[in-house]
This record gives structure tokens, C-alpha cells and sequence, in this order.
């Protein structure tokens, strides 16, 4: 988790449209975050209208993302052909 925050912090983690910065995310615990996200229910994107809001993640989500991705990462590419273009992450 905490090199998840690391890469969420270089890619200077600005607040999503839950306007929970990077600080507070720190200041609150990111080892927290996994069982806590994992609690929430589903809920779907509003979007009653012409416009909704860009589905930009929030800070406390990609840092969970971050933090995933090295562990499903070679599970998915061990399974995609070496045919399969633009699926991976040389794609």
C-alpha cells in the first residue's frame, strides 16, 4: 500500500469530485482503505442528464488500483496471446 501511495503521489494525486485530496487520504490511513472499499456497495455513476461528471477514480480508489495492479498484472499477461495486440501493457 504504501508504494501504491507512492505512485498515486508521482503522479500527483489531485483530488477526484469527492474533493478528497492525497493528504487527507494519508492523514486517514491507506492501510485502511482495501477492507474499507471492499465494504462499500456498488453504486452507480449519477448521470440523470445530458452531462455527468468525468468517471475520474478517487484518490483512496487508485491507490487501491495502484497497489492491485502488480499482483493481477502478470496473471493477465501470462493468459494473453502473444497475438493479442494492445492488450497488455506494451500495447
Amino acid at each position: 500500500m504504501e508504494r501504491a501511495r507512492e505512485d498515486v503521489r508521482r503522479d500527483r494525486g489531485a483530488a477526484s469530485i469527492d474533493r478528497v485530496a492525497l493528504a487527507d487520504v494519508e492523514e486517514y490511513g491507506v492501510t485502511r482503505l482495501p477492507d474499507e472499499l471492499a465494504a462499500e456497495p456498488a453504486t452507480p455513476r449519477p448521470g440523470s442528464g445530458e452531462r455527468r461528471p468525468l468517471p475520474i477514480p478517487s484518490v483512496r480508489d487508485r491507490i487501491v488500483q495502484a497497489a492491485v495492479k502488480p499482483v493481477l498484472e502478470p496473471i493477465s499477461e501470462a493468459d494473453t496471446l502473444d497475438c493479442s495486440f494492445g492488450l497488455g501493457p506494451d500495447g
